[in-house]
């Protein structure tokens, strides 16, 4: 068939981000069991008509058709290329540059800026988190965990921190509002409190992933922005807050471009004063570096998992710890987040059977080790 394209998926399925290469795009679908993505990535950079053809033994041929092979089974479904409009065909011939289609599959218009806050949620419920539950456990260094409790449901990608009253937050995704919200650590149970704000804006939408960090009388949320859009200039942002609610707007940390598909960004100030992020990219995790916390450069690639936590060991070393295959893992750089090596496995999938095991949090000051199960 004219300009139908066949695609072999790489036989390692695990390799987080499959990609799907298109006249220099790249669509990616990442392994959702494994890294326990909210939803698809944006329906953009398309290619023209093409099959996929793997380990999985899927096979979709026709105009746009999309899949995601996994060992076992396939994770994201046709539904999701409907809902995308992937099914309507776009690019024309061949021969033709992939478009990008708006939201409504309509003409396309100019991204929407980094960073830009201007609107409450309204992408919520998203029925995908609801099966998510919030766990927590005590430890004292980050690698041995007791007393592992589900403490609260229907919510995702939690990530705790040591508030500026002394109190232990949690940020977490509210599956109900599709929002970024505080919870309060108190008595072991966590207590919803409120949405954040970000620049007068409550409930912002399009801003997930929240990673916060005490600066000594302020909070830091780092977070992806630009999610519910396909239109926006999808980029690692970083706002400040003296209540750990009301946030105010500080830089883009790390662009990524419209339609990027890293996710789950990760702060932390080293002894020295330099200060590293980690993002997710697939089973792949990017590490970037900052003298002054406001903007990164990749300095290197850390390929045994994603959906990273960053830490610092008791010698001041940074600390990793990532979803993999088996479950969450730890890894430690001895030379300032440059090269990584394997510690072990921290939460094992054999203490959730049949259920998926991600977003690790770290909170060496309260004793907490905190993720979600889904």
């Amino acid at each position: 068939m004219l300009g139908h394209k066949v695609i072999n998926v790489d036989a390692d399925p695990t390799a987080g981000g499959q990609g799907i290469q298109c006249e220099r795009q790249t669509l990616y679908w990442e392994v959702t069991s494994l890294l326990g993505k909210e939803q698809p990535p944006p329906c953009t950079r398309l290619c023209p008509t093409f099959s996929i053809v793997g380990p999985g033994h899927w096979v979709t041929s026709g105009s746009w058709s999309v899949g995601l092979l996994t060992h076992n089974r396939l994770i994201e479904t046709l539904a999701a290329a409907v809902s995308c409009g992937l099914l309507t065909g776009a690019c024309g011939s061949s021969g033709s540059n992939p478009v990008e289609p708006s939201p409504s599959g309509g003409t396309s218009r100019t991204p929407t800026a980094a960073c830009q806050i201007s609107a409450t949620s309204t992408s919520g419920p998203v029925l995908q988190l609801f099966s998510h539950t919030i766990t927590v456990g005590s430890t004292t260094d980050g690698l041995s965990l007791t007393g592992l409790t589900e403490v609260l449901p229907k919510a995702s990608v939690p990530d705790g921190v040591v508030l500026p009253d002394g109190s232990v937050g949690i940020y977490y995704v509210d599956a109900t509002t599709h929002a970024v919200w505080l919870g309060r650590w108190t008595g072991g149970a966590l207590v919803p409190v409120s949405a954040i704000t970000i620049d007068g804006v409550p409930a912002p939408e399009g801003v997930v992933d929240p990673d916060a960090t005490n600066l000594g009388g302020q909070v830091r949320l780092a977070y992806l922005a630009g999610f519910a859009d396909p239109w926006a200039v999808r980029a690692m942002c970083l706002a400040d807050s003296d209540d750990g609610i009301n946030f105010q707007s500080v830089s883009v940390a790390w662009r990524l471009g419209v339609g990027a598909t890293q996710t789950d960004p990760s702060l932390i100030r080293l002894p020295s004063g330099t200060w590293l992020m980690a993002i997710s990219d697939g089973h792949t995790t990017r590490i970037g570096q900052s003298s002054g916390g406001l903007s990164f450069s990749e300095i290197s690639t850390m390929t045994e998992g994603g959906v990273p936590e960053l830490s610092l060991t008791p010698e001041g070393n940074p600390r990793l710890h990532v979803c993999q295959l088996n479950g969450i893992g730890s890894h430690v750089s001895a030379d300032g987040g440059f090269t990584w090596a394997e510690e072990r496995i921290v939460v094992s999938l054999n203490r959730f059977p049949g259920r998926m095991v991600c977003d690790p949090s770290y909170v060496p000051a309260a004793g907490l080790f905190i993720f979600k199960v889904g």
